[in-house]
C-alpha cells in the first residue's frame, strides 16, 4: 500500500543535518524518496534515487530556526510487509569513510601489490578531519604493508595506496584495513569492501604466494 511517513526535526539556523535511509543493505526492496520541508512548508531538500546500493543520504543546512518536516515514501508508490527501512538523522560531525574497489589481495614474492583505498571526509570542512593514518592489520608473518597517510588536502586526500610485499610462507586468510585520525579527536574506521548483493563487509581476503 502507498504510505508516507512523517518526522519532525527541530533545527537551529546553521545546523547541518544529515539524514540516511538504509533499505537494500538490509535486504528490503524499498526505493526511498526523501523530502525535507522548512518551518514554512517549502521544500528545503529532497533525495530521489533509483535502487540505491547502500543508503539514501539527504543533507541540508538550516537557514532558520524551527521545526522541519521529513517525509519518507516509496518512489514506486508500492508498499507491503517488507517495505522496512532504517532511518538515521543527525547533525553533521567530522568523520571519514574508507572503501576499496576490490575485496581480495594477492601478493607474490619479488612483486609488490598495490591496493588503492578511497578516502571520504564527511564534514562541512574537509580540514576538520586531519591526517588519517591507514594501515593493514592482522597481517601474518612474512607479509608487510607500510602504513600510509591521507592528508586533508593534496593528492592523498581522496585516495592512498597500500603496497603489500611477502617473503614468507604461503598464506590465505582475512585481514582488515583501518584508518585512524587524531582530529578532531582520536577515532578509527575500518575500510569496507564493495556492496555485493547489498552487503558491505569490513574484511579483505589476503593471499600470499610462496616463492619458488
Amino acid at each position: 500500500e502507498e504510505q508516507t511517513d512523517h518526522f519532525r526535526i527541530p533545527l537551529k539556523k546553521g545546523d547541518a543535518l544529515v539524514v540516511s535511509v538504509e533499505t537494500r543493505s538490509l535486504g528490503f526492496p524499498l526505493d526511498p524518496l526523501l523530502k525535507l520541508a522548512d518551518p514554512a512548508g517549502a521544500t528545503a531538500a529532497e533525495f530521489d534515487n533509483i535502487a540505491p546500493a547502500r543508503a539514501s543520504i539527504l543533507t541540508h543546512t538550516a537557514a532558520q530556526d524551527g521545526d522541519y518536516r521529513l517525509t519518507v515514501s516509496d518512489r514506486t508508490r508500492l508498499g507491503g510487509e517488507r517495505s522496512w527501512y532504517r532511518l538515521t538523522a543527525r547533525l553533521e560531525a567530522a568523520d571519514f569513510e574508507l572503501s576499496a574497489e576490490a575485496d581480495s589481495i594477492v601478493v607474490s614474492p619479488n612483486k609488490p601489490t598495490e591496493f588503492p583505498i578511497n578516502v571520504l571526509r564527511r564534514s562541512s570542512s574537509a580540514a576538520a578531519v586531519g591526517p588519517i593514518t591507514i594501515e593493514a592489520v592482522d597481517l601474518p608473518p612474512g607479509i608487510s604493508a607500510p602504513a600510509v597517510v591521507s592528508e586533508p588536502s593534496g593528492p592523498t586526500a581522496a585516495k592512498v595506496t597500500l603496497v603489500f610485499t611477502t617473503d614468507g610462507p604461503p598464506f590465505s586468510g582475512p585481514i582488515r584495513i583501518v584508518g585512524r585520525a587524531s582530529q578532531p579527536s582520536e577515532f578509527a574506521r575500518f575500510a569496507r569492501t564493495p556492496a555485493n548483493f547489498g552487503n558491505c563487509l569490513e574484511v579483505f581476503w589476503l593471499t600470499g604466494v610462496a616463492g619458488r
